[in-house]
């Protein structure tokens, strides 16, 4: 029986006087793809800050792998196995491909400051790995051929990829994909489809924020939906797209929830 990795019950963040989040449920299960959606100024990426760390609740709790996360540092939550990316870019654009995804391993290395100095034996082996995975991880996203270019120098829908690809790295148990279909064309979203596939193939459960309706009704097996800080929905993609409630707050009752693409799951 697949289990709860994340737990959060009556989970709220408040900006002065401003409710991003409102006491906020939400249980997503091992090896899930859940969508998280709602119009912008939701709480989505307060909710995403909430649970990796960046941000601390104002109240509530947040259980991960049953264990209370709720007070946990951002380093403590990424040992544990959450990973998040971000809505705005958050490259390093003048290291190359290969240095920015080798970023999401040097904070679990074991070698220590007097490693690097001498070139340790330990701090060479630990190098020689992280190499490594960084490469196994720019083929599995589709950018080996692009290891050697600089971030800056990628073109915008191969950076959305780098930072997924830096997110990934690590092996996560939880990864948090912050609008990773915006400013990409529908081929792109299509491809992206598919590589968030093979991702939650692997063994990561996925949350996936995007206003691309498009990409989530396709590929989320379940589907909730924020408005105003609050949860005003939730259930599986047919029910979220015939719900009165989430058309007149979010969708319009005119807008086409799902566009034209495939998405088919190997």
């Amino acid at each position: 029986m697949t289990k709860d990795l994340l737990e959060i019950q009556r989970l709220s963040r408040y900006f002065g006087g401003v409710r991003a989040l409102e006491q906020f449920d939400l249980k997503v299960r091992e090896s899930e793809i859940r969508g998280l959606i709602g119009p912008n100024g939701a709480g989505k990426t307060t909710f995403f800050n909430v649970v990796s760390g960046f941000l601390r609740a104002t109240q509530g709790h947040i259980s991960f792998l049953g264990k209370d996360i709720t007070r946990l540092p951002i380093h403590r939550r990424a040992k544990l196995g959450i990973r998040r990316t971000f809505q705005n870019l958050q490259l390093f654009r003048q290291m190359t491909a290969l240095q920015n995804v080798m970023i999401g391993l040097h904070g679990g290395t074991q070698a220590e400051v007097l490693d690097a100095l001498l070139r340790s034996p330990r701090q060479r082996r630990e190098e020689a790995w992280i190499v490594e995975q960084a490469l196994e991880t720019l083929c599995f996203v589709g950018l080996s051929h692009e290891s050697d270019v600089s971030a800056s120098a990628l073109p915008y829908g191969h950076m959305r990829l780098l930072e997924i690809a830096r997110a990934l790295v690590s092996k996560p148990k939880l990864l948090m994909l912050d609008e990773p279909a915006a400013g990409l064309n529908t081929t792109e979203t299509i491809a992206l489809g598919d590589l968030i596939y093979r991702i939650n193939e692997s063994g990561v459960t996925v949350i996936l924020v995007d206003h691309r309706m498009d990409l989530v009704m396709k590929i989320c097996e379940n589907v909730t939906v924020l408005n105003y800080g609050e949860k005003l929905a939730e259930g599986l993609p047919r029910e979220i797209q015939n719900n009165t409630q989430v058309i007149e707050a979010y969708l319009g009752r005119n807008s086409a929830i799902v566009r034209e693409g495939t998405y088919a799951k190997n």
